[in-house]
């Protein structure tokens, strides 16, 4: 770091920047069920090792990002799970073996209730399954998390139909 346009001194400007950032995100992840916050920084600081950095000594090495990111991706995301579960459920549904699909895509929902997709591929099964009133619900859900996505709507339409509630 060269210069800070604050007049200030490059090293203090920028431990005053780092820590105002890390005590907000600090009261923020304390405050909030919904905030965590991910060490990334301090996996930086804390090494002792000079080879996380890049040639220039400033920016850290494409490696070690690599590195913080997989422990991100590790610690908040289970993407092979969720993957394999998905394949399970298309696979279940696209055999119409309705009971297994919808087993599926309950564990998709609980691992994350605020996706869309997941809550219209349950109603669908749930339609499958003769299960209209649950249906309307996932589908409410869904249109409710993402009004713009016209597919949501359409089966909205079908559950609708389905519950006898329009032709």
């Amino acid at each position: 770091i060269g210069r800070t346009y604050s007049g200030k001194d490059v090293i203090t400007a920028n431990m005053y920047s780092k820590s105002v950032l890390r005590s907000v995100s600090g009261y923020l992840d304390d405050t909030y069920d919904c905030i965590n916050y991910f060490p990334s920084y301090e996996s930086v600081m804390q090494t002792k090792s000079w080879e996380i950095w890049g040639s220039d000594r400033i920016h850290v090495s494409d490696e070690f990002v690599g590195k913080i990111v997989r422990r991100l991706v590790d610690r908040y995301m289970d993407i092979e799970a969720d993957n394999r579960t998905f394949h399970e459920f298309y696979q279940a549904y696209r055999a119409g073996n309705y009971d297994e699909a919808k087993r599926c895509i309950a564990d998709l929902v609980e691992n994350d209730c605020h996706n869309a997709d997941y809550r219209a591929h349950f109603a669908r099964v749930l339609l499958a399954l003769n299960r209209p009133e649950e249906a309307l619900q996932q589908v409410t859900q869904a249109v409710d998390l993402n009004k713009d996505k016209r597919t949501f709507r359409v089966i909205f339409a079908d559950v609708l139909e389905n519950l006898g509630l329009v032709d």
